[in-house]
């Protein structure tokens, strides 16, 4: 048996780019003084399902850009603070 030295990722390369999404979404809400870190994680995760609901419908879509489209097209920050 040889050994490989590759290394094997464990997270498929669409669920790091819904990853990287998730951090920039919970980074710009965090840098716009959200402060509780249950409500971050409440609305993060509302931004990503809604951006994953418009990618089923426009596939060519960037998730990252679709995602901060949404964050900055709700007023999150209106309704939860």
């Amino acid at each position: 048996m040889t050994s490989s030295s590759a290394t094997v990722s464990t997270t498929a390369p669409a669920d790091q780019i819904w990853d990287e999404a998730f951090i920039r979404v919970e980074s710009y809400l965090r840098a716009h003084g959200l402060q509780s870190r249950l409500l971050l994680n409440q609305i993060t995760i509302k931004v990503i399902e809604e951006a994953q609901a418009s990618m089923a419908r426009d596939p060519a879509s960037e998730p990252v850009a679709l995602a901060m489209q949404l964050t900055h097209g709700h007023g999150w920050l209106e309704q939860e603070s």
